[in-house]
């Protein structure tokens, strides 16, 4: 028996080697929260039974299932590797030595998919095994600020799910997994270091989960049908003019919020972006402050638009 709350809950993961064919979860991260959802259409029939005022338990039947929510990590020095390799779709490494270093890029998420399996407990204290196959990473955001932990949040949609897999046995890495902060983090644009009062950079990969054949009450694997979008937002007290007049002239510039734990492992983003805001304002006597929107533009090619360097002990990902 576990503790019948949250405390005891999990979350594991695994690629999969065919989309959708669930494998055994290997990958485990501290979970903060979860909200995969399970819903199933109803389909009710048209048809007029005389005098009948209320449905008939033959008039409809159980049609699409869908399994779709958002999960709620920490930003840490190991095991995320897997997971930004799905939420981009590529990932280089050309480390032959400790500390790895892992590169990620956008890149095609066709096949892709990932075995979720999260341990929720029940009042009893049994902890109850959902696993979720053909899991893909339909949205993703980095977010820090200041006096928090980095946090990544993962918006998913799954093909399957089952309750009859058995529960994974969860191991966490042992060393070197901890968390990064406010304290060691740095953001800079166009060339200055800024100080930030908070920041968000997220993807959208625009993947089309409405794929349905005849004979399935599961939606087929959701593919890119539009063009992805990076974008960001971020906190400053106003420091002068500089970025306001980039944002009126539209100038693209380089953008890079870093993350550092001790001297070896860090988590990067860089992308080239365009300014879509940038308005300082007055908000009584307090500092005047100063709100950033962005997204990200390629120079020349998609990893120029967005890439993510992660330093880790992880050798695999």
């Amino acid at each position: 028996m576990a503790v019948p709350s949250g405390i005891s809950a999990q979350l594991g993961f695994a690629a999969e080697t065919t989309y959708g064919t669930a494998v055994t979860v290997n990958r485990f991260r501290p979970l903060v929260d979860e909200s995969i959802e399970t819903t199933i259409e109803n389909l009710d029939s048209a048809g007029i039974i005389a005098g009948a005022m209320i449905r008939r338990s033959s008039q409809w039947a159980q049609g699409l299932r869908r399994h779709e929510g958002d999960v709620g990590l920490e930003v840490t020095t190991r095991t995320l590797g897997l997971l930004m390799e799905h939420a981009l779709g590529s990932s280089t490494s050309a480390s032959t030595q400790q500390p790895w270093t892992w590169t990620f890029t956008p890149g095609d998420l066709t096949g892709k998919g990932l075995t979720f399996q999260v341990g929720r407990p029940d009042r009893g204290g049994t902890v109850r095994p959902f696993t979720y196959a053909g899991t893909k990473i339909q949205s993703w955001e980095v977010g820090l600020s200041a006096g928090e932990i980095a946090t990544l949040g993962l918006s998913v949609v799954a093909q399957s799910m089952t309750t009859a897999t058995a529960l994974a046995t969860a191991a966490y890495a042992s060393t070197s997994d901890s968390p990064f902060t406010f304290v060691n983090g740095s953001f800079s644009l166009a060339g200055s270091s800024l100080c930030i009062r908070s920041a968000r950079i997220g993807g959208e990969n625009n993947l089309t989960t409405d794929r349905v054949c005849v004979g399935h009450d599961y939606i087929e694997e959701p593919v890119q049908t539009d063009l992805r979008t990076f974008s960001g937002e971020l906190e400053i007290e106003f420091p002068d003019l500089y970025h306001w007049e980039r944002f009126v002239n539209g100038t693209e510039g380089s953008m890079s919020l870093a993350l550092a734990s001790g001297t070896q492992y860090s988590f990067t983003i860089t992308s080239n972006v365009r300014t879509l805001a940038a308005s300082p304002t007055v908000s009584g006597r307090d500092m005047v402050v100063q709100n950033f929107s962005f997204d990200a533009v390629g120079t020349n090619s998609d990893a120029s638009a967005i890439t993510c360097t992660y330093v880790t002990a992880d050798t695999v990902l």
